[in-house]
């Protein structure tokens, strides 16, 4: 798919979602799974639910290759986006509940 639309950003979320956090250890790649969410976060053509969604991906991404910085950089600016956004109180206090595992 990504073939026919390297830029869609929807399958970006979804390809670095399962990269980076798929129960099953043999799918796990986080390096590539970080650049998948890190693509979609980026992209021109989001939708603000995608573009949130992969900053968590990000940050979580980030956070487990032991970059705490960077961890707390795609989580702080996703909540911030989040917020903007109006989504919903529960799923900002998810964001901010992984901001505080982070720091």
């Amino acid at each position: 798919a990504l073939e026919v639309d390297p830029n869609d950003s929807e399958l970006q979320m979804y390809i670095g979602l399962l990269l980076v956090t798929c129960p099953d250890e043999s799918l796990l790649n986080l390096e590539e799974g970080k650049e998948y969410s890190e693509r979609a976060f980026y992209n021109s053509r989001y939708n603000i639910n995608n573009r949130i969604s992969a900053g968590r991906t990000l940050a979580i991404a980030h956070y487990q290759l032991v970059d705490r910085k960077n961890a707390l950089f795609y989580i702080n600016k996703t909540i911030q986006i989040a917020e903007q956004a109006s989504v919903s109180e529960s799923y900002i206090r998810e964001l901010k509940n992984l901001a505080q595992r982070f720091s």
